[in-house]
């Protein structure tokens, strides 16, 4: 009896470990799988939901998943150690990846897909616009003739206005730009105003304009209107009645409606010597030029007296004020007559040692002349 069991267990215990060997090799015999998840999207990141993504496995056999909603999708048992996805969604490329799976274990994928190129072709029929016209040729006016630069240079400057002279015309604007307003040398102006019957080709013209000031004078007579001359022009051609004229000299910029004198040319003539200052003729400052107050080196003023009190052309004078009480006589600087009219003179001050201001005086200076000579200088 105790012989048979003991058979039965051997026997028992040899089944077990028979199924035990069995479910091994079993095992053993068949692939590891791999898993597959990925996500797709557009080029932007965005999520695509509704992807068909297709898996073919290494035998040919396919499968095919979508994306859900977050655009993600998963393939639970893939055998094969490679295997290829492709991915299709109506308005997107086509694209295929190839992906080395790992047994036993997961692969991860991401894909954006790309728009699809888009190729056309487009036939337009139709009539060409014409070509528009050329654009005008800007014929250049005759070249002015020279004017020598000291006698252009003698323009500028401020004097006294003359109540009884009248202007020829002034300046309209410019010729091929009627949005500027300041010209300089070169610019080519149309003018308008001119009081004769024609303006002559080659007519040199002085450009002028009146500034406010307040002087007084030895008579007590307060100014209220002086001139400053900014430049010389030069008609150069007529259109249509209409004078052009070139800028040959600009002091400084010219602008529109600039009133014009007839050029008066002057000769050259020479700075005296120092001689003695007349302190008992001296002349009273009047004003500086536009757009200043006082009078520095190298600027110009006008003085009370001209050519009919004996004031001259590079004559010399000395700039003085009176001290406390009018006891004695200050001396702030020298000076030379510019340019001098009958009643008045434009001064270029040379040097000083304080500001020259309105109301300060200029005593010319007395050079013993040849008679030939100070009678060519005054005009007579």
């Amino acid at each position: 009896m105790l012989a048979h069991t003991t058979v039965s267990t051997f026997r028992a215990l040899l089944a077990t470990i028979g199924g035990v060997c069995l479910a091994a090799a079993i095992a053993t015999a068949q692939p590891a799988l791999s898993r597959i998840e990925g996500s797709v999207t557009d080029t932007s990141g965005g999520a695509l939901p509704g992807v068909a993504v297709t898996l073919t496995m290494a035998d040919g056999a396919t499968v095919t998943a979508f994306t859900n909603r977050v655009g993600r999708f998963a393939f639970a048992e893939v055998p094969g150690p490679r295997a290829s996805l492709t991915y299709e969604l109506s308005g997107f490329a086509t694209v295929t990846d190839e992906v080395a799976l790992r047994p036993g274990g997961s692969v991860v994928v991401g894909r954006a897909m790309p728009l699809p190129g888009v190729e056309e072709s487009v036939r337009v029929v139709g009539t060409a616009p014409p070509e528009p016209p050329p654009p005008p040729v800007r014929v250049p006016p005759p070249p002015a003739s020279d004017v020598p630069e000291h006698e252009a240079a003698a323009v500028c400057g401020p004097t006294t206005r003359d109540p009884a002279h009248d202007s020829v015309g002034q300046i309209a604007g410019h010729r091929f730009d009627e949005e500027r307003e300041l010209y300089a040398k070169g610019d080519e102006l149309l003018l308008e105003g001119w009081s004769g019957s024609a303006m002559p080709v080659g007519t040199n013209l002085v450009v002028r304009r009146r500034f406010a000031v307040s002087a007084q004078t030895s008579a007590g007579v307060r100014l209220t209107e002086a001139v400053h001359s900014a430049g010389l022009i030069q008609v150069v051609d007529v259109q249509q009645g209409t004078p052009v004229a070139v800028v040959v000299y600009a002091c400084e910029e010219l602008r529109r409606g600039d009133y014009l004198d007839i050029f008066e040319p002057e000769s050259v003539r020479p700075v005296e010597p120092s001689g003695t200052p007349d302190y008992a003729r001296a002349a009273r400052i009047l004003f500086a030029d536009e757009g200043q107050m006082v009078g520095t080196p190298r600027r110009l003023m006008v003085v009370e007296r001209g050519r009919d009190h004996g004031v001259l052309p590079g004559q010399r004078m000395t700039l003085f004020r009176q001290g406390r009480k009018g006891r004695t006589l200050i001396t702030i600087g020298t000076a030379v007559v510019k340019y001098a009219t009958r009643e008045s003179a434009t001064i270029l001050i040379e040097s000083a040692t304080d500001v020259i201001e309105p109301g300060d005086s200029a005593a010319p200076h007395w050079v013993m002349l040849p008679f030939t000579e100070f009678t060519a200088r005054i005009g007579r």
